[in-house]
């Protein structure tokens, strides 16, 4: 078994953003070779469910196209004031929205989908944001980052919403309602109606 160096784990470390541990563990399970220590913490990042932060802290970032053509704005959530005020967090957040402006996903995640996507059913993964290769990095997913992010600032970070805008894009149409007609004057012309039967009918009897 090849020796785990200092040199390997801090390696490893800045290609992941992963903790010490979990560098020197994948490192040990692969025997020292550095590329399948990568792509097992990856796995391993993607088999975890996504935590999310539970006090409403982040950032609204708005992005403008170059040519002023195409527009994006994205929530990015964390944990706390202070880590959204970071400077790391705010260029995630630009970096996030450029990246939503050059490939325009639909859906942040499979299961904000409107069907299901669990199963063995295939997922095209150029539809996800989470899983879209970065446009400055492709060998990382935009949930590589996220995760490579949430462990540096020691706090879960989220995206919860963007909305991309294309000059001469169509617009889908709206769902709409219809109006539900006020009822009180209905029951109330119902009840007069069987007031004015129940009169006429007793005065029959009447009769």
């Amino acid at each position: 078994m090849a020796k785990i160096t200092t040199e390997m784990v801090k390696g490893l470390r800045d290609k992941t953003g992963a903790g010490v541990m979990d560098c020197r563990t994948a490192l040990t399970r692969c025997d020292g070779n550095q590329e399948a220590a990568e792509k097992l913490i990856g796995e391993e990042r993607r088999a975890q469910p996504i935590e999310t932060p539970s006090c409403g802290a982040g950032v609204v970032h708005s992005y403008i196209h170059t040519g002023d053509r195409i527009g994006v704005m994205v929530e990015v959530e964390c944990g706390t004031d202070f880590a959204a005020r970071t400077d790391e967090f705010k260029t995630f957040a630009h970096d996030l929205a450029m990246h939503i402006a050059a490939m325009a996903p639909s859906w942040v995640s499979p299961e904000d989908a409107p069907w299901n996507t669990s199963g063995d059913e295939e997922i095209d993964s150029s539809r996800y944001l989470l899983l879209q290769p970065f446009i400055r990095d492709g060998s990382k997913s935009i949930g590589d980052l996220l995760a490579e992010l949430s462990d540096r600032i020691g706090e879960p970070v989220a995206i919860r919403r963007f909305a991309r805008w294309e000059v001469g894009e169509e617009i889908p149409p709206e769902e709409t309602q219809p109006l539900d007609k006020p009822r009180g004057p209905l029951v109330a012309a119902a009840v007069v109606i069987l007031l004015a039967l129940a009169a006429t009918f007793f005065l029959m009897l009447c009769a």
